[in-house]
């Protein structure tokens, strides 16, 4: 991922063996992906990023988590999290 070469932020990718191939959409794999990437970059000023990936065969599952450590959503905006087409103020 090229945008995570333009920050001084850490960035720690934690995979896991995955499979060579995985069934599902790339295309929007990627905007989620990308999306939760830019948003750890955006919201973290000093701290680290953690990507990391995990697979669960019995269940063809891939897991991926974005943790940083920004300033995090204010618990009052949480619930509007998933609302259709929201959008949080920035908070930092």
């Amino acid at each position: 991922m090229p945008l995570l070469t333009a920050t001084d932020i850490p960035v720690k990718k934690q995979f896991c063996p995955l499979p060579a191939r995985l069934n599902g959409d790339e295309r929007r794999f990627k905007q989620v992906l990308i999306n939760l990437v830019k948003n750890s970059l955006k919201f973290t000023e000093k701290g680290k990023i953690i990507i990391k990936a995990s697979f669960f065969p019995p269940m063809n599952e891939l897991t991926i988590h974005v943790r940083d450590t920004g300033v995090g959503i204010a618990p009052d905006d949480r619930k509007k999290l998933f609302s259709r087409f929201g959008k949080l103020h920035r908070t930092a």
